[in-house]
């Protein structure tokens, strides 16, 4: 369990959760290897605390001190996490997510899906053969928390995001 918060996020903060929730993915194999795999499913709330204690009930184990927090994550495929070969969950205010996208309105799009890139190169790319169909949403940039970061919207309207660790951040 590691708590951390990006002190460059005008009251972002976020707390991270690495145990107990797993979901199976496909091994990574030549016949299958894609570049890009599911990382996390991500859900927009209003309410943190209701929703966390929707989601002890359901069975997984949140910590209370999660309640307060801004951002929380819960498993997911990046190495050296307990749900390590996962789908992580993530849990976001909507000020949060209205702080990083201002045009965002509630009404569509309360689920996202973030994409691990192998390279910031291959956001770009993604990103941008995507949008040229239309579904571009924020163009690719360097976020400060380290990461090459991007959004589309699906033909739903959710958030897909595309991100890769920068060099030098192993962190991300």
């Amino acid at each position: 369990m590691r708590a951390f918060s990006h002190p460059n996020a005008a009251g972002f903060a976020a707390y991270s959760l690495y145990a107990g929730f797993r979901a199976e993915v496909p091994t990574r194999t030549k016949e299958n290897i894609m570049g890009i795999r599911a990382e996390t499913l991500g859900l927009i709330v209003d309410d943190m605390k209701t929703s966390l204690a929707f989601y002890r009930l359901l069975g997984l184990d949140i910590p209370a001190e999660a309640d307060t927090e801004d951002h929380v994550e819960l498993g997911g495929n990046e190495p050296g996490k307990s749900g390590e070969g996962g789908l992580g969950l993530a849990w976001d205010t909507a000020a949060v997510i209205r702080q990083l996208d201002p045009d965002w309105s509630g009404a569509t799009g309360k689920v996202g899906v973030a994409f691990r890139c192998d390279t910031p190169e291959e956001v770009n790319e993604r990103y941008a053969r995507l949008a040229d169909l239309g579904y571009g949403h924020n163009a690719p940039w360097d976020a400060f928390w380290g990461q090459r970061y991007a959004r589309l919207r699906d033909p739903d309207g959710n958030r897909i995001e595309l991100f890769a660790a920068l060099p030098g951040d192993p962190e991300a």
